[in-house]
């Protein structure tokens, strides 16, 4: 049986940490949350021993990172788990010494220079060129006449574009383009803010996948894909289901043992046309990303990351099973406020989530699980009550949520400092 760990999730807002927090507490962990404010989505939770309040790293990266280091060390922490973009952050802190002294707390992230090779989307661009793995057809623009010029170009061969802002977060700073028009409306209100560039990509037709990995030094060692079924805010899911992918699978483990990659890798991926052997790799996300789907689908990619963060064997390869379909409750209330503005709308997808009808059918909810017990249905009922009173606050709340754990332009600046 596996040890009780104290672990500390780098922040307590997001999905993904929601997510891990079940799957720990269900383990048998302790988990303790950062977090900018006592009552946050994840301290909703009887598997949460303690929320502790500190700066968001995306406004205070300094005081973040001191505040963490001093509780780590404090609180004699075993794993400290980035559960969002702070994993760049502590990728950094690795080499240098002096802002995280005495701290023994494990912390499963990759190598620096193996994060800057996925952590942007220019970045990325180059490393799947020169991995030799697909992506739609990417350019990478550093002017508004650039942006013109090169668009102009792809929007002759491709039915739309897509343009991108390198250091965008759950689709934040993300354009679709379907014609000329709007290239140049996009081309005189582009910033490129400290010489900052743009990707330019074709946009590929078919659906939407993921791929979620953990590696021990470059080696692969759990690997879980699943589609994307109903799509939420911000390019999130509303509903999933488990897919097998053995191409992605050897993509991914080759690309892996290149960087070479230690700790959570995710990958997003379009199937072009639908067809399984034509993937297109599009964005990857350096963590570990909502795990709940994996583990109901026979892999655990949380306790493989722990095993990996305290150089224990994590084992043979495991691969998750297809045909498993989940749902993220919140999500989809907030997508049907945000695209229809209605309260009926609001108010028939709560039925349909609790009775499992229409787009929910044969789906569990990973969000907020019955076994959390009742405390962890607040910020469900509290938000669903809230856009029944205002639908047209969804765009709102999303956009909070998303700054509450982003690195944003100040962290990132932060990284570059350390460097």
């Amino acid at each position: 049986m596996a040890p009780r760990l104290k672990i500390l999730l780098s922040e307590g807002m997001s999905l993904s940490a929601r997510e891990a927090i079940t799957v720990l507490g269900r383990a048998g962990h302790r988990v303790d949350l950062c977090a900018p404010q006592r009552w946050c989505f994840g301290g909703y939770s009887k598997w949460v021993d303690r929320v502790h309040v500190m700066p968001m790293a995306g406004c205070d990266p300094a005081g973040y990172v001191r505040s963490v280091a001093e509780l780590c060390a404090r609180e004699q922490i075993d794993v400290l788990l980035p559960v969002h973009e702070q994993a760049y952050l502590f990728a950094a802190l690795r080499q240098h010494e002096p802002i995280w002294p005495h701290v023994r707390t494990a912390v499963p992230v990759a190598s620096l220079a193996a994060f800057r090779a996925v952590q942007t989307k220019d970045a990325l661009a180059g490393t799947l060129a020169a991995a030799g793995l697909p992506q739609p057809d990417t350019r990478v623009v550093r002017s508004a006449d650039e942006l013109l010029r090169v668009g102009g170009d792809l929007l002759r061969s491709a039915r739309a574009l897509v343009v991108k802002e390198t250091a965008g977060t759950a689709s934040t700073g993300l354009h679709r383009v379907s014609d000329h028009g709007h290239l140049e409306r996009l081309a005189a209100a582009a910033g490129f803010p400290g010489g900052a560039p743009l990707v330019v990509q074709e946009r590929v037709p078919g659906p939407l996948e993921r791929c979620q990995a953990v590696f021990a030094q470059g080696k692969l060692r759990a690997l879980h894909c699943f589609r994307q079924i109903v799509a939420g805010p911000g390019g999130g899911d509303v509903v999933k289901e488990s897919v097998s992918r053995p191409l992605v699978t050897g993509h991914v483990q080759a690309l892996g043992a290149r960087l070479p990659w230690h700790g959570a890798l995710a990958f997003d991926f379009i199937l072009r046309d639908g067809d399984p052997a034509k993937p297109c790799y599009i964005d990857a996300n350096p963590r570990l990303v909502e795990p709940v789907n994996a583990l109901l689908s026979g892999v655990d990619l949380a306790e493989t990351l722990l095993r990996v963060a305290r150089g224990e064997d994590a084992g043979a390869l495991v691969i998750g099973r297809a045909g498993v379909r989940t749902r993220l409750g919140i999500p989809g209330l907030v997508e049907r406020a945000a695209a229809t503005g209605r309260r009926r709308a609001v108010l028939g997808d709560l039925f349909a989530q609790l009775a499992r009808r229409g787009r929910y059918a044969g789906t569990t909810e990973e969000l907020t699980p019955a076994d959390d017990g009742p405390a962890s249905r607040v910020p469900y009922w509290g938000l669903a009550l809230q856009l029944l009173a205002q639908p047209g606050s969804a765009e709102a709340i999303s956009r909070r949520t998303v700054e509450a754990y982003a690195l944003g332009p100040r962290g990132h600046a932060f990284v570059d400092q350390l460097a």
